[in-house]
């Protein structure tokens, strides 16, 4: 029976979708004191981290614990058979499997999104209204202010079901294949477009959600971000000049923080 666990588990594992190794083009580290102190300082300020290693670590914590018991009380208290007493601990290592996996998937984040407003773990992102948006190209389209964090940027939306896309129109200055005009429905309540239904971020990955919750393809269509993927941060726009809009560079834009 072991003997067909493990080459059942052998098989499975070929399916694993294979990742580039996290961390590969770091330096190694001779001091293990201080990789072990770097690990604990990154647990410290990423709340999923900890919160993994505080469940993975309480369920070895119980494992252990009836290891060393179990054995014990099958033989002596349930007068178990050596077959049954196996059957017992091999239930024990596949609860501790399940329990170590359970904690990892609840200690990720809940994101879902309704109404083009972004909800993690239970809570609304706070969105404040802020007119309408209409650059000729994009026609009546609400404009908002999400607050995440310290942080405070603008996302465009519309709460409507259907397609936004419209043919091009005189008035937009940019060689688009296609324009998008707001019409969101009299009666509110409709599932909107852009809604998304609850996703749970692993830990370690990031999801990226673009700022027109209706014409973004982001991570909503293609997953998410492995953080050893991250390779900077964007501070200033250093130039900007939209091929496909009229007019040449936007200056205005050059040199701006990005906050």
């Amino acid at each position: 029976m072991l003997l067909a666990i493990a080459a059942v588990g052998s098989l499975t594992s070929l399916f694993i979708r294979k990742v580039p190794a996290s961390g590969s083009r770091l330096p190694m580290q001779w001091n293990p004191f201080a990789e072990v102190w770097t690990g604990i300082q990154r647990i410290y300020h990423e709340r999923p981290l900890w919160l993994t290693v505080a469940g993975i670590s309480y369920f070895w914590f119980l494992g252990a614990l009836f290891q060393m018991n179990v054995i014990l009380i099958g033989s002596e208290s349930l007068h178990l058979s050596e077959t049954r007493n196996g059957l017992l601990v091999t239930a024990l290592a596949a609860g501790i499997g399940f329990g170590s996996v359970a904690a990892g998937w609840l200690s990720g984040d809940h994101v879902e999104i309704v109404s083009d407003q972004l909800i993690v773990n239970g809570e609304p992102v706070p969105l404040q209204a802020d007119g309408r948006f209409d650059d000729g190209c994009y026609h009546n389209m609400r404009m908002s202010n999400e607050t995440l964090g310290k942080h405070v940027h603008q996302i465009l939306s519309c709460l409507s079901p259907e397609e936004l896309a419209a043919p091009p129109g005189p008035t937009c200055n940019r060689r688009l294949e296609r324009n998008y005009v707001c019409v969101e429905p009299t009666v509110p309540g409709a599932h909107d477009h852009g809604d998304a239904h609850e996703m749970v971020v692993p830990p370690g990955h990031y999801l990226m959600i673009g700022d027109n919750r209706d014409n973004s393809y982001d991570g909503r269509f293609w997953g998410f971000v492995p953080e050893d993927h991250l390779v900077g941060k964007a501070t200033r726009i250093w130039f900007n000049w939209d091929l496909q809009r009229s007019g040449g560079p936007n200056w205005k834009r050059i040199g701006r923080l990005i906050e």
